[in-house]
């Protein structure tokens, strides 16, 4: 990891104090194992280590992970994400590695999935969904895109404000899809 993929040593010395490293490394072997292109594992590499830097600055060790600092971690801080470093910022880029080692994290016993209450965003993705299969048609396998992209838009947009459908206007939604792809 020290290697030659993070410019900053603070970075891994605290990847390492926390523990994390491990699981890090345990990541990069699997994608190496699995046959990923160098670059690919250096880029999920990177993110990874993004994303435990990220939950050491917020005093979150391995024991205290659940699913939901993954999606916070995505929804909230990489759109607005000013870390020196090395860090991989592409959405796309850092959910794709943040799949592959939510899988090392659940081997090793640290991610847990907790059966929550859906919150208002979920249950609106429902009922948005009910639409698309039950007006619309639309099979599972697009569903599954669209559930995930309004659920994207909506904790961008209204955070942990009051869900209020009537503030959405055509331009909110330009501005969040044009700053995902500016990231």
């Amino acid at each position: 990891m020290r290697d030659h993929l993070i410019a900053i040593p603070r970075v891994c010395d605290n990847v390492e104090l926390a523990g994390f490293a491990p699981l890090v490394k345990g990541l990069v072997a699997q994608l190496h194992s699995r046959g990923y292109a160098a670059k690919t594992v250096a880029f999920y590499e990177r993110a990874a280590v993004h994303f435990t830097f990220w939950l050491i600055r917020r005093n979150i060790d391995p024991s205290q992970l659940d699913e939901g600092h993954m999606a916070g971690f995505l929804s909230r801080h990489l759109a607005n994400c000013h870390c020196s470093g090395a860090g991989v910022r592409r959405h796309h880029t850092v959910r794709a590695a943040l799949v592959h080692f939510g899988a090392i994290l659940r081997d090793a016993g640290f991610l847990v999935s907790r059966p929550a209450k859906p919150g208002r965003i979920e249950v609106e993705v429902e009922r948005f969904d009910n639409y698309l299969r039950d007006t619309a048609g639309l099979q599972e396998s697009t569903r599954t895109y669209r559930r995930r992209y309004v659920g994207e838009f909506l904790n961008e947009f209204f955070g942990s404000r009051a869900l209020d459908l009537s503030r959405l206007l055509p331009k909110n939604s330009f501005r969040t899809s044009r700053k995902e792809r500016v990231v």
